[in-house]
C-alpha cells in the first residue's frame, strides 16, 4: 500500500506518519509528521520523476527510457508540478551577486526550469540547484506554518 494512500480502517480518513525510528541507534521520534510534497506523489509519478532526475533532466532521454513520447513526458511532469504547493522562491544570480525574490507556483517554476533546460539556457546542475532551493524553502515554510498553527 502506498503511504500517501493509507486510510484509517475505522473511519476512512487519511492517516499520517506519527513515528520515525532510527535503525542504527533505536532512537524514536513521535508526533504528527506531514509528508513532503514530493512524497505525496503516486508511484507512477515518483517513477517518472526518478527517471527524469537520473537522465539529468532530459525530457527526451526520459521518454526513451520509459518508452513514451516527449509531449507525454512533458505533460506528466506538468501534472506533477500542479500537485506541488505554491512557494516563494529566492534565486541568487551569480553574475550580479544579488538576490531577488519571485513569488510563483512550483508548477510554473518547474515548467520554466524544464523549458530553460530544453532551450539550453540553463544546464541541469543549475536547475537542480534551483529545485533544491525550492524544496528547502518548502520544508522551511511547512515547519513555520506547523509552529504557528500549534501556538
Amino acid at each position: 500500500m502506498e503511504l500517501v494512500k493509507a486510510c484509517c480502517p475505522n473511519c476512512a480518513s487519511p492517516m499520517t506518519v506519527s513515528q520515525c525510528c532510527c535503525c542504527a541507534c533505536d532512537m524514536t521520534l513521535a508526533g504528527d509528521f506531514e509528508l513532503p510534497a514530493l512524497a505525496k506523489l503516486s508511484a507512477p509519478q515518483t517513477a517518472l520523476a526518478m527517471v527524469f532526475l537520473k537522465t539529468h533532466g532530459s525530457i527526451r532521454a526520459t521518454g526513451e527510457t520509459l518508452g513514451i513520447s516527449y509531449p507525454t513526458v512533458k505533460n506528466r511532469l506538468d501534472e506533477i508540478c500542479q500537485q506541488l504547493p505554491e512557494v516563494e522562491i529566492t534565486a541568487v544570480e551569480e553574475e550580479e551577486d544579488s538576490a531577488k525574490t519571485v513569488s510563483t507556483t512550483p508548477s510554473s517554476h518547474f515548467s520554466s526550469l524544464l523549458d530553460a533546460i530544453d532551450d539550453s539556457t540553463m544546464n541541469v546542475e543549475e536547475a537542480m540547484t534551483a529545485v533544491k532551493r525550492l524544496l528547502e524553502r518548502l520544508d522551511s515554510d511547512d515547519t513555520k506554518s506547523s509552529r504557528s498553527s500549534a501556538a
